[in-house]
C-alpha cells in the first residue's frame, strides 16, 4: 500500500530531485555590492553543515562589507545567481482578477500566456518570463526601454484590444536581476527591482502603463519620438510607504487616465 506521503511521480525524477537537493549551495547577499556570495564550506546536506565551524565560515562579503544575517539575504541553490544588469523588467496584472469568476479568469490568463510567449519568440532575445497567477513578469536582456514598450504595444495592439473584458495595469521598471536554475532545472529570476516592478503595476488603474523614473529617464534620453507620452505623475507610495517616482506612458490608442 503507497503511503499518502509519497507523491505519485516517477522514480528517476524522485531521485534526481533528491540529488539536486544534496548538491544545494548557501549563498548570501551582500546590499552593498548587490550581488550574492557563496557561504564558504556550508552546504548542504545537514550532516556537511553540522561539521562545520560556523566561525569560520559566517564572514564578510568578499569586498568587506559587513555582513546582515538575515533570514531573507540566504538563499540555497545549486549555482550562483547569475547577475543581469542593465535590464528592463515589464509585470502585467489583470485588475480585480480575485473578484471574477476564476475559471474564466484563469482561461484569460492562459490566453495571454500564450500570447507573450507569441510576441517574445518572435520579436525579442534574451527574456525570463514567468507567470503570477494573474499576470506575469517578463525580464528583457536590454537597456532600450523602447524594447519594453514595443512589447507592450503589440500585446495590447494584437490581443488586449481585443478582450474588453479584461482590465490590466502594467508596470516597466529598469536595473538588474539575478537569475538562476531551480531544482528542476527551469530558469527563474529575483531581485529588487523585480519586486519595486510589481509595486509599480500594482498603483496603475485600468489599462494603465506606468514606468519607473529609470526606465522613463532611458527612454527621454533616447531618439524614440513615443517619449512625448510620458506623463510625469510624481511619487506614490507602497504599503510599506516606499517612496516611487512614477511616469505614466499614455497615447491616442493606450492608457487611461491615472487615477
Amino acid at each position: 500500500m503507497k503511503s499518502a506521503f509519497i507523491p505519485d511521480i516517477k522514480n528517476d525524477i524522485l531521485m534526481s530531485y533528491m540529488a539536486n537537493t544534496q548538491n544545494l549551495k548557501q549563498f548570501f547577499y551582500c546590499h552593498q555590492c548587490n550581488d550574492f556570495y557563496e557561504e564558504r564550506g556550508i552546504v548542504l546536506p545537514l550532516g556537511s553543515y553540522l561539521t562545520s565551524i560556523i566561525q569560520d565560515n559566517i564572514g564578510n562579503c568578499p569586498k568587506g562589507h559587513p555582513r546582515s544575517i538575515d533570514k531573507e539575504d540566504i538563499d540555497y541553490l545549486l549555482e550562483k545567481p547569475v547577475k543581469n544588469a542593465n535590464s528592463s523588467i515589464i509585470c502585467f496584472d489583470i485588475k480585480d482578477f480575485s473578484k471574477k469568476n476564476q475559471i474564466q479568469q484563469f482561461n484569460n490568463t492562459s490566453l495571454i500566456h500564450v500570447a507573450c510567449m507569441n510576441i517574445l519568440s518572435q520579436y525579442l532575445k534574451g527574456f525570463i518570463y514567468k507567470g503570477t497567477g494573474d499576470g506575469f513578469i517578463v525580464c528583457l536582456s536590454s537597456q532600450d526601454t523602447s524594447k519594453a514598450i514595443d512589447f507592450c504595444e503589440s500585446l495590447i495592439a494584437r490581443y488586449l484590444k481585443f478582450l474588453s473584458f479584461i482590465s490590466y495595469r502594467i508596470g516597466i521598471a529598469y536595473g538588474s536581476y539575478f537569475s538562476y536554475l531551480d531544482l528542476n532545472n527551469r530558469e527563474d529570476f529575483f531581485g529588487q527591482v523585480v519586486i519595486d516592478v510589481t509595486r509599480i503595476a500594482n498603483f496603475g488603474d485600468n489599462n494603465t502603463i506606468l514606468l519607473s523614473k529609470s526606465a522613463a529617464d532611458i527612454l527621454l534620453k533616447s531618439n524614440d519620438a513615443r517619449k512625448k507620452n510620458l506623463v510625469k505623475l510624481g511619487y506614490c507610495f507602497d504599503k510599506h510607504r516606499k517612496p516611487y517616482k512614477v511616469y505614466n506612458y499614455k497615447s491616442k490608442s493606450i492608457g487611461t487616465s491615472f487615477s
